[in-house]
């Protein structure tokens, strides 16, 4: 299946072993789907920051709808993860339908 991938906000301006990025995945018969790629030094980066601020519970968990991980960020990895995702009939569950 055919498909394209529309990254929200500039995938050069981040940290690719700690940080996140959202995602659109687009299939050739219209539907999107959205996702947050992290990586899992940012989770734990987040982790810690919450546990200074007090939110999440003092830093107990970290949550996000339609998280995907990944251990760098890169146009390539996203665009790997979108396809693995189609190919293994996943990409339901693992991300929202906005489309």
């Amino acid at each position: 299946m055919n498909f394209e991938i529309n990254i929200i906000g500039s995938i050069d301006h981040i940290d690719k072993v700690n940080g996140n990025i959202d995602a659109e995945l687009i299939l050739e018969n219209g539907e999107v789907y959205t996702a947050t790629f992290f990586t899992l030094e940012n989770i734990k980066n987040i982790m810690q920051k919450d546990k200074k601020s007090g939110e999440s519970a003092n830093g107990i968990y970290f949550c996000a709808s339609d998280m995907i991980i990944v251990d760098i960020i890169t146009e390539k990895i996203i665009y790997d993860t979108f396809k693995d995702l189609i190919e293994s009939n996943d990409i339901s569950w693992a991300c929202t339908k906005i489309k």
